[in-house]
């Protein structure tokens, strides 16, 4: 019986799609992209330290990123998948607050009289950028950093040049070839 009702629950947010969050409003589909930011960054954080128990190397490390990646990418089809549900019932839940958070930044901005919804589409995109941005990055900085107090290998090795690490890495034609890898596999998953 409880089985049952889990079950129900969970499919109940499966199947909540983009359409069914607009209608709740702008601010529950810019929530359901930071709560999808906050995914982002827990499945690196725990991916930064799968990859760097398994290697002994922090993915910043010439040769590691591809293995950092598709770890990353691993999880993200398939604990994200699984997490998706709750990511969609957290959004009902926390839209007031994100709404709360917009309307206080209102407040402080100058065209509030004049301009409402320009002094709303700015509340948002303050809000989008602390959040999505800051907010993503710094949530990866510190599980990269908590990945390497646990397994002892420093997230930034010594002597890090981000320049020389782009241009030996090329992280972009690694990305592009990952994300083609996980669409494919998640329209396998679909089938």
């Amino acid at each position: 019986m409880v089985l049952g009702k889990v079950k129900a629950w969970y499919m109940k947010y499966w199947k909540v799609d983009k359409a069914q969050l607009r209608a709740l409003g702008v601010d529950a589909i810019f929530t359901y992209g930071v709560l999808s930011n906050m995914n982002v960054a827990m499945l690196a954080t725990l991916s930064w330290f799968v990859a760097t128990k398994a290697t002994g190397l922090s993915p910043l490390v010439a040769g590691q990123w591809k293995y950092f990646i598709s770890t990353y990418v691993g999880f993200y089809v398939s604990l994200g998948a699984i997490i998706r549900p709750f990511r969609v019932a957290l959004t009902f839940t926390v839209t007031p607050l994100y709404s709360l958070i917009v309307e206080k930044i209102r407040a402080f901005l100058p065209l509030r009289k004049r301009l409402p919804k320009v002094n709303r589409i700015v509340a948002i995109f303050i809000v989008s950028i602390l959040f999505n941005v800051v907010g993503t990055f710094g949530l990866i900085a510190l599980g990269a950093s908590f990945a390497g107090l646990l397994t002892g290998v420093p997230p930034v090795p010594p002597g890090f040049s981000f320049g020389e690490w782009r241009a030996a890495e090329k992280p972009l034609d690694v990305m592009r070839q990952l994300k083609a890898m996980a669409k494919e596999a998640k329209g396998l998953a679909a089938n």
